[in-house]
């Protein structure tokens, strides 16, 4: 569970810096005058930007008052996320270490869905879950 929780809030993080600097620059506000406006460091919102740190709560919210980002909006956004790496993770442990590696290297050979389930012999939409996130694993 801790596991998924440290993945989790790590999406978190660069789903929110994302959005950040897509803020920031639909507004024409450079790192300097954004830490002015937040009173965080230039140097802390170029690192959260870059995700190089972790956002403390107070970060987090001193920079969506800053570029006026909706909360609600943001927050349904990274619920809706966790709901899908909750899955995912559920999903994957449907899965043997011998199995994935059988996966990965029959789409890297491009047999469809369909013929990978029945070699398997796994649910279908186990295996498409895994596949659209099996770069999750490699970080």
């Amino acid at each position: 569970m801790k596991q998924i929780e440290e993945k989790l809030l790590l999406e978190v993080e660069h789903t929110f810096a994302k959005d950040m600097i897509k803020r920031r620059k639909l507004l024409n506000i450079s790192q300097t005058q954004l830490s002015e406006m937040t009173g965080l460091s230039q140097r802390i919102i170029s690192s959260i930007e870059r995700k190089e740190t972790s956002i403390r709560l107070v970060y987090f919210l001193l920079i969506a008052k800053a570029l006026q980002i909706d909360l609600n909006k943001s927050l349904d956004k990274l619920v809706k996320k966790a709901d899908e790496l909750n899955l995912f993770e559920k999903q994957k442990n449907k899965l043997n270490a011998e199995e994935k590696r059988m996966i990965l290297k029959m789409n890297e050979n491009g047999l469809n869905i369909n013929t990978i389930a029945s070699i398997v012999e796994k649910e279908k939409e186990t295996i498409e879950k895994f596949l659209e996130n099996s770069e999750i694993d490699k970080e």
